[in-house]
């Protein structure tokens, strides 16, 4: 456990876990859709939708790993990554709104970089192009551009180990 200003980090153990992490991730999906002016059933239909697709993903990983951030006992943040023996890909990072710009998003990303260094893969994810916050965060953690389609792609080469 990782723990600095009240937040503790704390490695995700599935199942358990799992179902917090994915309460923070429909929240996060709910706020997206209603901030886009959908209405709340329609944007509560369309995350129970997504959120299926999502489930099965995750339950389909070879190696599944993340960190949940918790202020006070309750879940703020949360990092899910999903690994190869050549690739480590961040699924998911959130942060509650209530608690961004208090360095949850940076040490959950830097968490989720030590992991992928311990297993010498290099990271990659995908990331809103319109989310500057976000980006600038990837950035200054090492991350560069390799591609664009809806989203920005970034990966940051392996450090630390050699393999």
């Amino acid at each position: 456990m990782v723990q600095t200003t009240g937040v503790a980090l704390v490695r995700l153990h599935a199942p358990v876990d799992l179902s917090v992490a994915e309460v923070l991730v429909r929240a996060h999906r709910t706020r997206e859709l209603r901030g886009s002016g959908l209405a709340a059933d329609v944007a509560s239909t369309l995350v129970d939708q997504q959120m299926l697709g999502w489930s099965a993903m995750v339950a389909a990983q070879p190696r599944l790993d993340g960190w949940l951030a918790r202020a006070d006992d309750v879940a703020v943040g949360c990092v899910l990554l999903a690994g190869t023996d050549t690739e480590t890909r961040v699924l998911w990072i959130g942060v509650d709104p209530r608690h961004r710009g208090t360095g949850i998003g940076r040490m959950l990303i830097e968490a989720a970089l030590a992991g992928a260094d311990a297993t010498g893969t290099p990271v990659a994810l995908r990331v809103d192009p319109h989310n500057a916050a976000a980006i600038a965060l990837y950035h200054s953690a090492g991350f560069a551009p390799t591609g664009t389609d809806h989203d920005l792609h970034l990966a940051r080469p392996v450090r630390g180990v050699s393999r």
